[in-house]
């Protein structure tokens, strides 16, 4: 692990983050933590690449590696020792966070790229962007590549209201570059086995139940997190599917593995919470939850069951399934 000694471990925020689980966590495990300063209000992701972009062309080392972290949704979940595997031929890659869920914001792109994005994996195929690794050198290729490919103006006020995030792009360039329509400076890879990013994009859920297929897992995913977010309790999408909580870190029961970093997506507000019931290994009904809104509590955890058992019957004998399984 010699040679991977020399790793900042950034991220960014426009307001303190002593009270993070990152920071607590990267304290526990002497990883510092470097946070770019955001002015003013936070209006996109893209302040995340313009931060970062800034930061890496202002210093000299290029050869440094850059591990990059969403502030509110992730943790140092266990020591970087156990992830040799995961950080070694990394010379001229850039590896990001793999998930489950499929997510882009071209609608009239959507479909295509969807139906060419690589299946390398049983579970998690999707890259995202709130977690990645890479020397300075490469992450700064890669961030000028995009900008030129997509023409996009990393000084434009205009990019913060743009509707299309930097995962959006980064997602496209990773298919056309496994189809092999264009010629990358660096290779764009994901941590397919969760080794050094572990993420549970897709695969959260407020209802267990049994699915037939990927193909289900991902419509319910979505429709119970539309159905949550109406009734104003997306915390109640809390349940870490495929992870385990033992002798203090988590482990993926899927790849077998403890990666170095947890990340949530979109958990933010609720993330702390989660991760406290997470600990527990089982399902906690919020006694003062219950109380203040008990019934609607109630109400969204039966829609949810219903929802699983309409998918589960419309959707068992699908042909669209990428991989049939019971979890």
């Amino acid at each position: 692990m010699a040679r991977f000694k020399s790793i900042r471990y950034i991220t960014y925020s426009n307001r303190p983050v002593d009270d993070t689980l990152l920071t607590s966590t990267a304290k526990t495990y002497n990883k510092p933590i470097e946070v770019l300063k955001l002015d003013g209000k936070w209006r996109s992701h893209w302040h995340k690449i313009i931060l970062l972009y800034k930061d890496l062309t202002s210093k000299e080392d290029k050869e440094t590696y850059i591990c990059f972290l969403d502030a509110y949704d992730t943790l140092i979940n266990s020591p970087s020792e156990s992830t040799a595997s995961a950080l070694s031929g990394l010379e001229g890659k850039v590896m990001f966070g793999a998930e489950a869920n499929f997510a882009l914001t071209f609608p009239e792109k959507r479909k295509e790229i969807k139906e060419a994005y690589p299946i390398l994996h049983s579970y998690y195929n999707f890259l995202n962007a709130g977690t990645f690794i890479g020397k300075s050198k490469d992450v700064i290729a890669l961030i000028e590549f995009i900008c030129k490919h997509f023409n996009i103006d990393l000084a434009d006020p205009s990019l913060l209201t743009s509707p299309h995030e930097d995962q959006c792009y980064f997602s496209i360039l990773y298919v056309l570059q496994h189809q092999g329509i264009v010629d990358l400076p660096v290779e764009i890879v994901l941590d397919h086995q969760q080794q050094l990013f572990g993420c549970t994009g897709g695969r959260t859920a407020a209802v267990l139940w049994p699915l037939t297929s990927l193909f289900v897992q991902a419509i319910y995913f979505r429709r119970e997190r539309n159905l949550l977010r109406r009734v104003n309790h997306l915390d109640l999408q809390d349940l870490l599917i495929d992870y385990c909580f033992k002798k203090g870190t988590f482990y993926n029961r899927i790849t077998k593995t403890a990666p170095m970093i947890l990340h949530c997506p979109g958990t933010r507000s609720n993330f702390q919470s989660i991760i406290k019931k997470a600990k527990q290994n089982k399902r906690l009904w919020e006694l003062s939850k219950l109380k203040k809104a008990g019934r609607t509590i109630v109400k969204a955890r039966f829609r949810s069951l219903v929802l699983a058992f309409k998918l589960y019957r419309k959707h068992r004998k699908s042909n669209k399934h990428l991989i049939n399984h019971f979890h």
